[in-house]
């Protein structure tokens, strides 16, 4: 499979270099949607673009079996990439730093080798491109299931991949079981009557309240969660005034929380609110903090991840695949579609010696050969469940 997969490198890796040039926000990819039902309607699938900007592109099989759904992000992310490559971004402060167009390129790129083999395939593939996956705590996944995207299909299997920079490049990991954390979103605003930086006594300090708070949450975990659970508090977000020598009205901070045992976010919630309230107490002002609830943990299904692990091996070799590996404290509303599917989430290595990367980065990138290992996989994956 991998050589078949190698004779469509051009193909991927100019579509998968058009997408990294033109990346949109969540919530408003129309363009890649456009770009995406073009390049599948060209293939002969049946496309359905109703919902948003999703896309949902059909492969109908020679059968009537239970098919098979894959899953890729449209969104990029407001993040300036870093100037001089060829292939960069044309649109100034955005970019796909979290490889979504590499997934769309795999995608299109299994779509058009399965579309040369759907007579062998006894049940329709469908490919999901969704929109906002990066917008937690939202997403993109639960309103598209709300919406009845899933509706009228029979499902075997769901699978998403993540092109993954902490693994070497050609390695797959899978854990059966827990992959990726749940993702929750919190926002603090201080308030109280402002003054002159020169006589803070007289003032409600927001800024030192929002500053206390930010430096304190993140230890709060080491003392508050039971050190066996993993949970992660951080603050994205810090902003208060506009002056030197002038204490502001109004401060604010933003973070998230992930973890993965049920009730935990609960617990990080009760705690951030006693943490904004003290803050507040100390400098003087109100403390209004607002937590929302996002996306629950993906967790793989142990016959879909030993699939997807089989169909890896097959084309990367038994070495390659890790099924030993920790979940992720990363979300992907992914999550929601496992709820409901039997389903495997796997990370796709990129990493190499002379290119470290991370996602989420200005210089993130990721080398072409990741894009033909995917779509082989994926291909390989179909074809061993669906395949005549």
């Amino acid at each position: 499979m991998l050589d078949r997969a190698e004779e469509g490198r051009e193909f991927v890796i100019g579509l998968r270099r058009r997408l990294h040039q033109h990346p949109e926000l969540g919530g408003a990819e129309a363009a890649t949607s456009a770009m995406i039902a073009e390049q599948l309607g060209e293939l002969g699938l049946q496309v359905r673009s109703s919902i948003g900007n999703a896309v949902l592109g059909v492969l109908p099989g020679g059968g009537d079996g239970p098919g098979i759904l894959l899953r890729a992000e449209l969104d990029a992310l407001p993040i300036t990439e870093v100037p001089g490559r060829p292939h960069g971004s044309r649109v100034p402060g955005m970019m796909h730093a979290c490889g979504h167009d590499g997934h769309m390129a795999i995608l299109v790129g299994t779509a058009r080798l399965l579309a040369t083999e759907r007579r062998l395939l006894r049940g329709d593939v469908y490919f999901l491109f969704q929109p906002a996956e990066e917008q937690l705590p939202d997403g993109g996944a639960r309103e598209l299931i709300e919406a009845g995207v899933l509706e009228g299909m029979r499902l075997q299997l769901a699978a998403a991949l993540h092109l993954w920079p902490d693994l070497p490049l050609g390695t797959v990991g899978i854990p059966p079981g827990p992959v990726m954390a749940a993702g929750d979103i919190f926002r603090v605003t201080f308030s109280g009557n402002g003054g002159h930086a020169g006589q803070p006594h007289t003032a409600a300090d927001t800024v030192a309240a929002a500053g206390y708070t930010a430096a304190a949450l993140p230890g709060l975990v080491r003392r508050r969660v039971n050190a066996l659970l993993p949970a992660v508090i951080a603050v994205g977000m810090v902003h208060g005034g506009a002056s030197p020598n002038v204490l502001p009205a109004e401060a604010n901070l933003a973070g998230t929380t992930r973890y993965f045992e049920p009730g935990l976010g609960d617990t990080l919630e009760r705690h951030i609110r006693d943490v904004a309230r003290e803050a507040g107490e100390l400098y003087g002002c109100r403390a209004d903090t607002q937590y929302r609830h996002g996306y629950p943990p993906v967790v793989n299904h142990p016959d879909a991840a030993r699939a997807v692990a089989r169909s890896a091996a097959r084309v990367l070799g038994e070495g390659a695949v890790r099924t030993d590996l920790p979940p992720s404290t990363l979300a992907d509303d992914f999550s929601y579609i496992a709820q409901r599917v039997p389903a495997a989430y796997f990370w796709l290595g990129i990493a190499t010696p002379d290119h470290p990367t991370a996602l989420h980065r200005p210089d993130f990138d990721l080398p072409d050969d990741a894009l033909v290992y995917g779509t082989a996989i994926l291909t390989q994956l179909c074809l061993d469940k669906l395949g005549a």
